[in-house]
């Protein structure tokens, strides 16, 4: 049995079968259209081949003809020529021929003895074809069989046929399947490609067909076109860039608009914002001053902006970038002063030095004194002194802690008397117990310490003063009295200067006199307290 032979011509003795050309139809196309060939075998049971070794692959609705014409030469039977499907080819036994069956043992679509003729079939379902041709003057003895062909052809009708041309507007981006010949009343599925990349910033977008410069509706792909007339369809694509918007310096934290692009707020959480845009089209854009954080005390500043300006014509592709900067908020507490720095914001890193005014006065005879801070966040926790310095790198705080003092005012009366009371004028922390002392003046006697004006007790020295108010404290003396002279009087030396006559006379005089007088007034002073004895 021979297997998926196109063309078999079984020959014995010296046959010549002689044919000449049939021409082609000319609306059909050649499957084989072969001429001047000559086959010769060399056993018994070999097929002279020729044609397609596969088989004609048709479909329901083909036309094949099979065209053949060929001259007597001195035997009376012409060729047979039959037409296969593919179970029927595979049925053909060659060696059926010699009881005198048909080797053709599954049957056959066409079956012609004929030395000129011109066959025609409708095929109506979709197969692999064969087409043998025999020679029916067969005598086994006689080998090796020999036969020259000069036509031979099969071919299908073609149907009504118009050509559909498919472009690109502008031309050549990318090819669109469908272009080519179609029968008829057919119709073809144009589907062009939304997006035609050009290199990793450009592309083409796809807008809308056009048959033979009808337009089809923007956006509408893909377009069923009727084969009724040659047609030329054209995809018209528009240039686009790449535009991206990015930002730096923010996190996972920030959660209010970054960015708004043509009225189109942005988060975070769609940075970067890459998009297509058409060339021509003008992009609007700005970036938010702050940028919110979800951690209190937290949030982003933006610092500047790289890339082109808003509003931008879109020529080539470009990325915006706005970078931010993370800020920290510091609260400053103090009940005191206008301590530096106030509560604010300060970009991360910042070195900060934050001090008050200690002491802060108040009213009259009241002040405050700074006696340290607690801190939180990049603050230290706590500390003694009225200034301190940090790096800020978190939420912070910084609370200054104070505590009162009040005057107190230590004079004495008399004014300026030396040595002055211990301890002298100065100020105490609130609830203190200071301990004045009054000290001795020469001269002077101590009577009494006051505190505003009330007296402490006359003698009372030291004192105590508690500490809750300015206070005054006063230490009273008065002058001491002179001692009595003693009885007899006093003697005073006098110095003369023996030098000078006159002078010594003088001196002379004067201690006579002076002498004289205390004489008389012992005696006056005498006599009198005698009287008194006697009466």
């Amino acid at each position: 049995m021979l297997k998926r032979v196109v063309l078999l011509i079984i020959a014995v003795s010296m046959i010549m079968v002689v044919f000449t050309a049939v021409p082609v139809k000319a609306d059909s196309t050649s499957l084989e259209n072969r001429e001047n060939f000559s086959i010769t075998t060399s056993t018994f049971d070999e097929s002279l081949l020729d044609g397609s070794v596969t088989g004609y692959t048709l479909t329901a609705g083909d036309v094949l003809f099979i065209s053949w014409k060929g001259d007597e030469y001195w035997y009376y039977y012409p060729p047979r020529v039959y037409l296969l499907t593919e179970y029927q080819f595979d049925g053909w036994n060659y060696m059926r021929k010699l009881t005198g069956q048909d080797p053709a043992s599954r049957g056959w679509l066409i079956r012609e003895s004929s030395w000129e003729m011109t066959l025609n079939y409708s095929i109506t379902s979709s197969d692999t074809y064969y087409v043998i041709i025999d020679n029916p003057n067969w005598i086994p003895d006689i080998l090796p069989p020999s036969i020259d062909i000069l036509f031979y052809d099969t071919f299908l009708e073609l149907p009504t046929s118009y050509y559909l041309s498919v472009r690109t507007d502008p031309p050549s981006i990318v090819s669109i399947l469908g272009e080519g010949w179609y029968t008829e009343g057919s119709n073809r599925v144009l589907t062009a490609p939304a997006i035609v990349s050009v290199s990793p910033n450009t592309q083409y977008r796809f807008e809308y067909w056009d048959v033979d410069g009808v337009l089809y509706g923007i956006g509408i792909n893909p377009i069923t076109v009727s084969m009724i007339a040659n047609h030329t369809a054209t995809a018209h694509y528009a240039l686009q860039c790449k535009v991206v918007f990015s930002q730096t310096g923010l996190d996972s934290s920030a959660v209010t608009t970054v960015v708004s692009i043509n009225g189109v707020p942005k988060t975070y959480s769609q940075l970067p914002n890459v998009f297509w845009i058409d060339n021509g089209n003008v992009i609007m854009f700005s970036y938010n001053e702050t940028v919110s954080s979800s951690t209190t005390g937290k949030n982003f500043v933006l610092k500047d902006v790289t890339g082109p300006t808003s509003p931008i014509m879109v020529a080539s592709p470009f990325t915006v970038t706005g970078n931010y900067v993370t800020q920290y908020y510091l609260i400053v507490t103090s009940p005191y002063d206008s301590p530096t720095p106030t509560s604010g914001w300060f970009d991360t890193g910042t070195l900060i030095t934050a001090s008050v005014t200690s002491p802060w006065p108040g009213p009259t005879g009241v002040q405050q004194v700074c006696t340290g801070w607690t801190g939180t966040g990049s603050v230290p926790a706590s500390g003694s002194t009225a200034s301190m310095t940090f790096t800020i790198n978190m939420p912070s705080s910084i609370t200054w802690t104070w505590e009162t003092q009040y005057k107190l005012t230590v004079k004495t009366d008399q004014p300026g008397l030396s040595p002055g009371p211990t301890p002298t004028t100065d100020w105490y922390d609130e609830s203190t117990d200071v301990v004045l002392t009054a000290q001795t003046v020469s001269g002077y006697t101590f009577k009494y310490w006051d505190v505003d004006d009330a007296s402490q007790g006359s003698g009372v020295n030291p004192i105590t003063v508690h500490i809750d108010n300015p206070h005054t404290s006063t230490a009273h003396y008065e002058t001491a009295a002179p001692p009595p002279p003693p009885v007899g009087g006093k003697a005073t030396s006098i110095n003369m200067p023996m030098n000078k006559p006159e002078t010594l006379t003088l001196w002379i005089w004067l201690s006579t006199t002076i002498l004289l007088m205390v004489v008389t007034v012992v005696y006056v002073k005498k006599r009198k307290k005698n009287t008194e004895i006697l009466s």
